[in-house]
């Protein structure tokens, strides 16, 4: 409702993504186990099925989403899955392409730390992948800005 009212920003949604999913990705990898490593590896590896919106935000989407699960706290798993949704519906209205927002690739050093259950890795790579997302977040939304001002 925030959102919609105009009241909260990307920026700040973004902001919210990097002080919870580190935390995340670090439960997650306390908690791994051979069957969530295997469905970890196979959200990894199918995000680049497609390129079309919006399946590509949900394929990409996927390993968060994973993480949130496998962290093992129910209302953290709540607050991820909503602002993956909420960025998930503003990606989807500019739809920015795929590789230049989200370039294949970026969450492997993420799975790899937790599946290897190395919870310090793990948080340090969410919080590295979600800076850089920000910034490719920011550039795209200025240049969404200035070619619709």
């Amino acid at each position: 409702d925030l959102f919609m009212m105009g009241k909260l920003s990307l920026p700040e949604l973004c902001e919210a993504r990097m002080l919870i999913e580190p935390q995340v990705a670090r439960m997650a990898a306390k908690n791994c186990t051979p069957a969530l490593a295997k469905a970890l590896q196979e959200a990894n590896s199918h995000e680049n099925d497609t390129s079309e919106y919006p399946d590509t935000v949900i394929l990409r989407s996927q390993v968060h989403y994973l993480l949130a699960e496998m962290s093992g706290n129910r209302f953290l798993e709540a607050i991820v899955k909503s602002l993956l949704v909420l960025l998930s519906n503003q990606t989807t209205k500019f739809q920015p392409p795929t590789d230049e927002i989200h370039p294949l690739g970026l969450h492997d050093v993420i799975v790899e730390a937790v599946i290897a259950k190395d919870e310090t890795k793990a948080e340090a790579e969410m919080l590295a992948h979600l800076q850089d997302f920000n910034l490719r977040l920011a550039e795209i939304e200025r240049k969404y800005m200035l070619k619709h001002a």
